[in-house]
């Protein structure tokens, strides 16, 4: 995905995707990316959509989950996420869930 200056969210409950894709400053949804990056990766946070997210996967609220991320396609800058792949953390021990 690289370091775009805008990006947007996807989310399809159906399929049990979420993504992130470079976006530009008038399409719906478009968040603005910090303009300094000191880092390799950066951190996306939103606790509205952290909750949305728990509730549709009928996650344990008390529990904190990781999911490998993938580029959608070659040509693509949408980064992918299949939340059925979501492992859970326990004492810096992962867990795949069933």
């Amino acid at each position: 995905m690289g370091y775009p200056e805008y990006f947007r969210f996807r989310f399809s409950p159906e399929d049990m995707f979420f993504g992130i894709e470079p976006c530009g400053i008038d399409d719906e949804g478009a968040k603005r990316l910090p303009d300094e990056i000191t880092r390799e990766h950066y951190d996306i946070k939103s606790i509205k959509l952290v909750r949305f997210i728990y509730k549709k996967c009928s996650w344990e609220k008390k529990l904190t989950y990781r999911i490998p991320g993938k580029k959608y396609a070659p040509d693509s800058g949408l980064v992918v996420f299949d939340l059925r792949k979501a492992y859970e953390i326990h004492e810096g021990r992962m867990k795949e869930i069933k």
